[in-house]
């Protein structure tokens, strides 16, 4: 099969497992299945004594099965992630833009409606916070402050297509920082990813244990079913 069907032929063993059960990988997990893999074709090679003591064909089977599965899990939360990495570049790229035309129409509308106490207050309110839940909020808040009141607004040389504008780049910038703080689907693909992790390493904790019973005089032997970057 290929690593997507290996994945997929595991994917219902995975999402089953006792959220308590599910362990988080303590190191590269590109490098614990490069190790898995390793293990997976000296197991193989040596199959008929650790047929012997008790490992089975199905259980050989398994760790290669899962040693892919693993792999095409790690992908796809790698993927996933890099993904994350770009919003949050992009954020970045655009939140000076955005600061400084919330400032603009923050001020703008201090101007505009200098005359009229509640909407200086409504004002006010929209200046207050500098978060960035914030600034998504404020850009919008004002894109609505201004569609409102364009009479004002055009009265002082303030363009609708500034509120147009705000409007769109906080539409543009929730869905950033959607992205760039990893909800849902960033969450769910580390998960899986960490579920079948546990799954690999338990069978192939299996395996190794097997190997060092059975080859215990044998170093030579031994010594390629020795972990390269775990314990």
């Amino acid at each position: 099969m290929s690593q997507r069907q290996d994945y997929e032929a595991k994917l219902a063993e995975a999402q089953g497992l006792e959220k308590e059960d599910v362990k988080s990988p303590y190191m590269k997990v590109e490098d614990f299945i490069e190790d898995s893999k390793t293990l997976s074709n000296n197991a193989f090679k040596h199959k008929e004594k650790l047929l012997t003591a008790g490992i089975t064909e199905e259980l050989l089977q398994e760790l290669k099965i899962l040693t892919s599965a693993t792999l095409e899990a790690e992908s796809n939360w790698s993927q996933v992630r890099e993904t994350q990495k770009e919003a949050q570049i992009q954020w970045n790229e655009k939140k000076p833009e955005a600061v400084k035309l919330k400032r603009y129409l923050l001020k703008a509308g201090r101007y505009a409606l200098r005359k009229d106490k509640a909407k200086q207050n409504t004002v006010d309110l929209i200046a207050a916070g500098d978060s960035n839940a914030d600034l998504i909020q404020d850009l919008n808040d004002l894109a609505v402050l201004g569609r409102q009141n364009t009479e004002a607004f055009n009265k002082i040389g303030v363009s609708p297509d500034n509120f147009e504008k705000a409007a769109a780049l906080a539409a543009e910038m929730l869905e950033l920082r959607a992205r760039a703080n990893g909800e849902n689907e960033i969450c769910d693909e580390r998960i899986i990813r960490d579920r079948f992790y546990t799954l690999l390493k338990e069978v192939a904790d299996e395996v190794r244990d097997c190997a060092r019973f059975v080859f215990y005089d044998d170093e030579g032997i031994l010594g390629t079913f020795q972990p390269l970057y775990y314990n």
